[in-house]
C-alpha cells in the first residue's frame, strides 16, 4: 500500500510492482501514471481513508489467482515504462531532438534588418552574419540594454516561439529578417513597432534566434521607453573567456596534428623494423658486439 496523498515518482511503488506484487496507490502524482486501476492495480482517492478501505477489502476478498495475474500485469506495466531500454531509448531521443542544427554559410542570402531606431554598423554586421551563417533561422533578434531606475542594465531574453507566447519581449529592438519572410509578413498585413513584427514571425511560424553576444541600446520611434544611445558589447571578461576557447581550440588543433604525426612516425619505425635489411643489421651488429667481447 502507497498511502502517500501526492509523490512525484515513488521507488517504493516501482519496485513493488516489478516484484509482481498487487499495489493498492493514491490516484495523484507518478502513482496514477504506473498503475492502471484494475488491471495493474488499483487506485484510491487521495486523503479518502473511505476509498482506500474499500480497495483494501476488495483485494481480501480477490481469489488468488486473481492477485497473482494483477501481479504479473503490475511487473509487466512497469517493464514497459521503466525498463532498460525503454529509459534509454526515450533519453537517446530526446538528446537527438536537442542536437544543433548543422550551420551552412550562404553569403548570397538576403537579409532585412530593421532598426526602428539608430543601430552601430557592427551590430547591423553581426544580425546579418548571424542570418547567413545558419540558414535554419528566419530572424534574429539581439539582447536589449537601457537605462534602468540603478543606471544601465541590460535585458536578457530566451527564443520566442508560438508555443511560449510571453517569451515575446515588448520593444526587441533592431531584427534581422530573411528577405523571403519579409514578403510573409507584408503579404499578412504585419506591420507596426518592433513587438509587432516579432510576434508576426513568431504567429506565422518563423523560427527566431536570440543572439545574446550582441546588446544594443534605444527605444521603438515614437515610445517613451528610455535607452542607452550607443550599443553595449561584451564585457573585457566575457571577451577573455571566448579568447580562452578559442585559443584551447587552436592548441586541441596543435595537439591532434602532433598526435597523428607521432602515430605515422611509429607506423614507418614498425616498417623499418619488420624489413628484411633492418633485421639483417641487427644480427650483425650482435655479432659484432660478440667478437669485440
Amino acid at each position: 500500500i502507497v498511502p502517500s496523498p501526492n509523490d512525484n515518482y515513488p521507488n517504493t511503488c516501482m519496485e513493488a510492482m516489478a516484484a509482481g506484487q498487487l499495489v493498492i496507490a493514491a490516484r495523484a502524482g507518478g502513482m496514477a501514471e504506473m498503475v492502471e486501476h484494475g488491471v495493474s492495480g488499483l487506485l484510491f482517492a487521495p486523503g479518502d481513508a473511505s476509498d482506500l478501505a474499500r480497495a483494501i477489502e476488495c483485494v481480501t476478498v480477490m481469489a488468488p489467482e486473481d492477485r497473482r495475474m494483477m501481479g504479473d500485469a503490475a511487473r509487466q506495466r512497469i517493464e514497459t515504462i521503466c525498463g532498460d531500454e525503454t529509459v534509454v531509448a526515450r533519453r537517446l531521443e530526446h538528446t537527438n531532438a536537442l542536437a544543433p542544427t548543422v550551420t551552412k554559410t550562404n553569403p548570397e542570402r538576403q537579409a532585412a534588418v530593421l532598426t526602428f531606431a539608430g543601430i552601430e554598423n557592427d551590430v547591423r554586421d553581426a544580425l546579418t552574419a548571424a542570418m547567413r551563417a545558419n540558414e535554419s533561422i528566419d530572424a534574429v533578434v539581439p539582447w536589449i540594454a537601457r537605462s534602468g531606475p540603478d543606471g544601465n542594465e541590460i535585458v536578457p531574453f530566451s527564443t520566442p516561439s508560438k508555443l511560449y507566447p510571453e517569451l515575446i519581449i515588448e520593444h526587441p529592438g533592431p531584427i534581422a529578417i530573411d528577405a523571403s519572410w519579409w514578403e510573409r509578413l507584408e503579404q499578412a498585413g504585419v506591420h507596426g513597432n518592433a513587438s509587432s513584427i516579432l510576434r508576426g514571425l513568431v504567429d506565422l511560424g518563423a523560427r527566431v534566434a536570440v543572439l545574446p553576444e550582441v546588446i544594443v541600446g534605444g527605444a521603438d520611434e515614437g515610445l517613451e521607453r528610455p535607452g542607452t544611445p550607443m550599443p553595449q558589447r561584451l564585457s573585457d571578461a566575457e571577451r577573455s573567456v571566448i579568447a580562452a576557447h578559442k585559443a584551447r581550440q587552436v592548441a586541441e588543433q596543435a595537439a591532434d596534428l602532433a598526435h597523428r604525426e607521432r602515430d605515422d612516425a611509429r607506423g614507418e619505425l614498425a616498417e623499418i623494423r619488420a624489413s628484411r635489411a633492418y633485421k639483417l643489421a641487427e644480427r650483425l651488429s650482435r655479432l659484432r658486439r660478440r667478437l669485440l667481447g
